[in-house]
């Protein structure tokens, strides 16, 4: 899945109620690369996203940002260089 733009308040709502109707999220990875900003309602909705087990790309320095701020598990992003020993 990608989101791009502004996550906010009743689009980022309408995202976890779509989601909310799928069987599991746990397989499901979330691009937010082109994401341009986030309010309380998108991080809320990123928040219940982890818990229900879903991985994020981030490939950009804001999207990387709102993932560390926001303790999210990442994928195929910038995140994943953090750890490898140099």
């Amino acid at each position: 899945m990608r989101i791009g733009g502004r996550f906010v308040g009743e689009f980022a709502e309408e995202a976890r109620t779509l989601l909310s109707l799928r069987k599991t999220t746990s397989e499901l990875r979330v691009d937010i690369s082109d994401v341009t900003s986030v309010d309380a309602a998108g991080e809320e909705v990123r928040k219940w996203l982890r818990i229900t087990g879903v991985k994020f790309i981030a490939k950009r320095s804001y999207s990387l940002q709102i993932c560390q701020r926001l303790h999210l598990p990442t994928i195929h992003g910038w995140a994943e260089l953090e750890h490898v020993d140099r």
